[in-house]
């Protein structure tokens, strides 16, 4: 692989083309799915591998593409260029010794020991190559933070840093290190973010920078043919005037952390430990299994610690996540303590005071709208497992909002990482961050009008899948390309691998209800009769539960008797769905109509007119085509009817704004990402019967409601039901809640997304 170097970088300006080195190389690390990168004016007027990096026009802007097959070759052109030209224009060109640098990374790191954890980070690796590496070389170092820093000596380059230091990339420098103990001449420790950039199956699929970059430098390396010379440790030391590698080994490495004791540095370590060093044995394994993951009241469980900013760093817990905190509570599994979170509880209160009352300033919202694809898109919250939402608000401090814009991100419980993971960046791309505790949840897991058998089905009725305790709302009727009419619902209510026929009213409304009921006034008649006297008021009351109890066996009868099926799933999606280059969140699925089982009324609703009356609105509300939530102004109520809550009122939060949700049923999301920990102990028992566990999917822009008095405008069982005006004209289609400290949300699609989706329209 012949690469001519005059021919791909600028070499009469090497400043500018080391300038664009480092910029290349930490911008492919942040984004390793990328081909493109934005050009600056200055390029214009110099050359940057032209055999690999094209310059194009990208709507109005300029950029760079390349081919993502080529990003190798790239990387071994650039590592040549370093290798070749980096010595002549380094301004930090040395011949120091290890102890005058280590000082110096010292002074900057005691100045900002509160601020950035970064520096320590940094200055272990100082410490490491000290105690690691031959002394003797001329090294050069690049100060500037965030910049790559570079190691190299007079036989080539050492290292290239980029970025910092996180807990499993340790992993990868200890066995880069063990490679290339016999050469050390080419000794490359390299730090990068292992990204995740996607699954197949349970096989994650990484694009590892580690080995990328040491792969180029070693390829670079042998084209050179940089073979060590011979000569001892002591002989190279002399000469540069420094102490041998024996007696740097002897030094007291705690100086180099500070003012961190050994004692401190344990425990550092410790808190950075990868994936690797949890390790469980096969009988606290089974432990798990039959303690939590054939628990129906268990939704996740997942190894993790505490972020905290002071020493001594929190040790690792076996975390549960539970509807409910059970009576007695399990202490510890092997070594590991337990600490139970109960869903949708909060460790801290909503704020204090009220938000601004200004809009989010303009460039910020078009900065977050730009980002959300990109920066913040999958690759980005794949590092993250307990991420629940994102959306951009005023960020709060010490419990008041402020005027500072922030993106929030939005987790089961703040200040817990989950083994793997890591903290969330304080800025991106000039915006403030912040974390805060939210709970996401389909509501159609499981208005009397609503529930009943109907003789017209109609909008806003209970729905389900035949033979199934599952139950949502049948959101509206619409037509396909054909003019054939379809219900439309959320994907999650009506999708199933073993049966696709859906039916009116949902089981758990129709026969299941009746024989609680029986069952119940049979128990009651049989405490009345088991009494060994009786007076003439018990002889009345068991008279009046034998009645109830001919009427529910008369119902019981005429409810199997009748047929609720009468549709059939057709398709659906519970993904993004990309529209003008802007992913936009979509859970919706039709279903065809079984011709002759059951007659319809597509625009009139499940409720009876009065309940519309009780909201000062006659005649009722009729569904009549579609609106775009751009046109809704914030004070504008909304409605919706539902199979559980019937009909509510509400009002859109924040129209110009939609947040990101992670659309899963919450259960074993973090497990499926720790997979690795448990080493295959526990791979049979993640997917529990009687769970329906739908795959973790994020919806972006989607929109939030809130009911406009005390109660939630969607429950449990809502999911699928549309939002509308009082014109009839559907906003949006619901499908979850997100509960946060302020209130609970309801969560919805944006209608005209829906119907470009499932390219339908509706009926009118």
């Amino acid at each position: 692989m012949d690469i001519s170097i005059a021919e791909q970088f600028d070499i009469n300006d090497k400043e500018w083309s080391l300038r664009k080195c480092k910029q290349f190389l930490k911008f492919v690390q942040i984004h390793p799915s990328a081909t493109s990168i934005d050009k600056e004016p200055n390029d214009e007027n110099h050359v940057f591998l032209p055999k690999y990096l094209k310059s194009v026009v990208d709507k109005t802007k300029k950029v760079y593409k390349w081919k993502s097959k080529e990003l190798d070759d790239i990387i071994i052109a650039i590592v040549r260029f370093l290798h070749e030209y980096y010595p002549d224009i380094n301004k930090y060109q040395l011949n120091a010794n290890h102890n005058e640098k280590i000082s110096q990374w010292n002074k900057n790191y005691s100045k900002n020991i509160d601020k950035n954890k970064k520096l320590k980070q940094r200055n272990q690796i100082i410490n490491e190559i000290s105690s690691r590496w031959i002394p003797g070389f001329e090294y050069l170092y690049d100060f500037e933070e965030d910049e790559v820093l570079t190691f190299m000596d007079n036989h080539g380059i050492l290292a290239i840093v980029l970025e910092t230091l996180d807990s499993i990339r340790f992993k990868h420098r200890d066995s880069l290190i063990e490679e290339i103990e016999k050469d050390p001449k080419i000794m490359s420790v390299i730090f990068f973010r292992l990204t995740i950039i996607g699954a197949i199956g349970k096989k994650w699929i990484t694009q590892d920078f580690d080995k990328k970059m040491w792969n180029a430098i070693k390829t670079v390396n042998e084209l050179n043919n940089k073979n060590p010379t011979d000569s001892d440790q002591k002989t190279i030391a002399q000469t540069i005037g420094v102490k041998t590698f024996k007696e740097l080994e002897g030094e007291d490495i705690s100086q180099s952390f500070g003012t961190l004791s050994l004692t401190d540095q344990e425990s550092y370590k410790d808190d950075l430990d990868d994936l690797s060093n949890i390790k469980i044995s096969q009988s606290v394994g089974i432990q798990i299994q039959e303690e939590f993951l054939k628990d129906l009241n268990v939704r996740d469980v997942f190894f993790g610690s505490e972020n905290v900013k002071t020493l001594p760093y929190s040790s690792k817990k076996l975390y549960v996540v539970v509807d409910r905190t059970p009576t007695k509570l399990l202490q510890k599994v092997g070594d590991f303590p337990i600490v139970y979170i109960e869903w949708r509880t909060f460790t801290e209160l909503g704020p204090r005071n009220y938000p601004p009352s200004m809009a989010l300033p303009l460039n910020v919202k078009k900065k977050f709208d730009d980002i959300l694809d990109t920066k913040l898109g999958l690759e980005f919250r794949s590092s993250f497992s307990n991420l629940t939402a994102i959306s951009l608000n005023w960020k709060i401090v010490d419990g008041f909002y402020t005027n500072r814009p922030a993106i929030v991100f939005y987790v089961i419980r703040k200040g817990v990482i989950p083994i793997g993971g890591m903290p969330f960046p304080e800025i991106i791309d000039g915006i403030e961050t912040d974390v805060r505790e939210g709970f996401y949840e389909m509501t159609g897991k499981y208005s009397e009008d609503c529930r009943e058998y109907l003789p017209y089905v109609s909008t806003g009725c209970s729905i389900g899948i035949t033979g199934t305790t599952l139950a949502g709302t049948l959101g509206a009727f619409v037509k396909d390309q054909n003019d054939l009419i379809h219900l439309l619902t959320n994907d999650h209510v009506i999708r199933s691998d073993v049966q696709r026929t859906i039916c009116q009213p949902a089981y758990a409304d129709h026969i299941d209800p009746i024989e609680e009921r029986l069952k119940y006034e049979t128990a009651e008649l049989e405490k009345l009769q088991s009494q060994p006297e009786t007076t003439e008021f018990d002889n009345m009351e068991k008279e009046k539960i034998h009645r109830r109890i001919r009427r529910l066996k008369e119902d019981l009868e005429n409810a199997r008797n009748e047929n609720i099926q009468f549709a059939t799933y057709e398709k659906g999606l519970r993904d993004n769905y990309t529209i003008d280059d802007k992913n936009h969140g979509v859970d919706a699925a039709t279903a065809s109509l079984i011709p002759g089982l059951r007659r319809t009324r597509e625009t009139h609703f499940a409720i009876s007119g009065l309940a519309f009356k009780e909201i000062s609105i006659d005649p009722p509300i009729q569904l009549s085509g579609l609106r775009d939530i751009k046109s809704i102004d914030d004070p504008e109520p909304i409605y919706k009817v539902g199979r559980t809550s019937g009909l509510t009122e509400g009002y859109i939060k924040e129209i110009d704004q939609p947040v990101t949700i992670n659309s899963t049923d919450g259960s074993r999301k973090i497990l499926e990402n720790q997979l690795t920990i448990f080493h295959g102990v526990l791979m049979e028992e993640i997917k529990v019967q009687g769970i329906n566990s739908f795959p973790s999917k994020w919806l972006d822009r989607q929109i939030l409601a809130r009911s406009k008095g005390d109660d939630s405008f969607m429950k449990k069982g809502d999911s699928g039901c549309v939002w509308f005006d009082k014109n009839g004209k559907m906003i949006a289609l619901g499908h979850g809640t997100l509960c946060l400290p302020m209130g609970n949300y309801a969560v919805g699609s944006p209608i005209k997304v829906v119907f470009d989706a499932l390219n339908v329209k509706p009926i009118v």
